[in-house]
C-alpha cells in the first residue's frame, strides 16, 4: 500500500467527523429556536361574534353613541372564558346581563347581553353628507396575544335591520381581529422597558345620513336673510334717509346670519373646525357685505348727480351679479361635498 493512500483515507474520515460534529452542533442550536417559536404560539383561540340590537343616543357634544347587542364566544374547552375577562376598550360605561354558558358538541358556548356608551369622534365637517364608521373595540384584559386570540365569527355576526336609527342608514358592517400594541409592559419585572400585544376584536358599523331636514333648518334663516338683503337694491337712494333704510336692511340680514351661525356651530359641535354649513354662512355674510358696498357706491353716484335711470341700472346689475355669484358659490360648496361621497 502506498503511504499517500493512507493519508487520503485519514483525511476523508477527519472531514466526515468534522461535518457530523457540525451538524449535531447546528441541530443543538436550532432546537431552542423551535421551542421558543412554539412557546409564542397562542395557547387558546375562541370564536367571538356579536348581534347589534340597537344604536341610539348619538351625542355630538360628548362624542359618544349608545349600543345594545348580544355577544357570544365558542371555545374548545372551559380553560379560558373570554366573556368573563372581556374589556371594551372605547367604552365610557358598559353593563352586561343575561349571561349564560353551555356545552354543545364538546365546545363551550357562552353569551351575554351588553348595553354601553362608546366613544366616537363625530366629525360633522361634511354635514349633511357625512359618513361615519363607528367601532366597538374588545380585548381580553387577562391574557395577551401570546396566550389568547380572538377569532371573529364573521358568519354569525349581524345587525338587526329593523332597529330604530332615525336619520341614518347602515351601509356596512363587519367584525375583524387584529393585534393592539401598547408601549408598556405595565411594570412586568421580566421586561420593564418592552411593549405588550393584545388580541383585539373590532366591530365596525358604517353609517350614512339619510335626512336633510336638519340641514334645511340650519340654513333656512341664512338664505332668507340673503333674499331680504336683496330688497335693499330696490330702495331709491335719491333722498339721504333712504341710504339709512337700505343699510338697515343689510345690517338686519347680517345680524340674522351671525346669530344663526352661532346656533349652527353649537348644534354641530364645530367650534374647532369649519363645516359646510359654516362655509355657507360665511359666503352669505360676504354677499350681504358686498350688498352694503353696493349701496354706498349707489349713494356716491347720487352725489355725483347721475340720473335715476343710471342708478336703477347700476342697482339691478349689481343685484344680478351678486345673486348669480352667490348661487354658483353655494352650488360649488354643496356639490363638492356631495360628489365626494357619491
Amino acid at each position: 500500500m502506498r503511504p499517500g493512500g493512507s493519508v487520503e483515507r485519514g483525511s476523508i474520515r477527519s472531514r466526515l467527523a468534522v461535518l457530523v460534529v457540525g451538524l449535531v452542533f447546528a441541530l443543538g442550536l436550532a432546537a431552542p429556536t423551535r421551542s421558543a417559536a412554539q412557546e409564542t404560539e397562542p395557547v387558546a383561540s375562541c370564536r367571538v361574534g356579536v348581534d347589534i340590537l340597537a344604536l341610539h343616543s348619538i351625542d355630538v357634544d360628548h362624542n359618544t353613541f349608545d349600543a345594545g347587542f348580544w355577544i357570544w364566544s365558542v371555545c374548545p374547552d372551559d380553560r379560558i372564558k373570554p366573556l368573563d375577562t372581556i374589556e371594551f376598550v372605547n367604552a365610557n360605561s358598559v353593563q352586561m346581563s343575561l349571561a349564560g354558558a353551555t356545552t354543545v358538541d364538546g365546545v363551550v358556548w357562552s353569551y351575554a347581553k351588553v348595553e354601553g356608551t362608546f366613544r366616537h369622534y363625530w366629525n360633522l365637517t361634511d354635514f349633511p353628507f357625512d359618513r361615519h364608521t363607528i367601532e366597538i373595540r374588545i380585548e381580553n384584559a387577562d391574557l395577551d396575544a401570546t396566550e389568547f386570540v380572538f377569532e371573529p365569527d364573521t358568519d354569525g355576526s349581524a345587525f338587526e335591520p329593523d332597529m330604530p336609527l332615525a336619520g341614518w342608514d347602515i351601509v356596512s358592517f363587519g367584525v375583524r381581529s387584529d393585534v393592539a400594541t401598547y408601549q408598556t409592559t405595565y411594570g412586568d419585572p421580566r421586561d420593564p422597558g418592552g411593549t405588550s400585544d393584545y388580541s383585539r376584536l373590532t366591530v365596525q358599523i358604517g353609517l350614512e345620513r339619510d335626512d336633510l331636514s336638519s340641514f334645511i333648518k340650519l340654513t333656512f334663516v341664512v338664505y332668507a336673510a340673503f333674499l331680504v338683503s336683496l330688497i335693499s337694491f330696490f330702495v331709491n337712494l335719491e333722498t339721504p334717509t333712504m341710504l339709512a333704510a337700505r343699510l338697515g336692511l343689510v345690517s338686519a340680514g347680517l345680524f340674522a346670519v351671525a346669530v344663526n351661525l352661532n346656533m349652527a356651530t353649537s348644534t354641530l359641535g364645530s367650534e374647532d373646525r369649519l363645516t359646510l354649513v359654516g362655509q355657507i354662512h360665511l359666503v352669505t355674510m360676504t354677499a350681504i357685505v358686498l350688498g352694503a358696498v353696493g349701496a354706498l357706491a349707489a349713494h356716491l353716484l347720487v352725489e355725483r348727480g347721475r340720473s335715476e335711470t343710471t342708478l336703477r341700472r347700476f342697482d339691478r346689475n349689481m343685484m344680478m351679479i351678486l345673486l348669480v355669484v352667490y348661487i354658483l358659490a353655494n352650488a360649488w360648496l354643496i356639490g363638492s361635498v356631495a360628489f365626494k361621497y357619491a
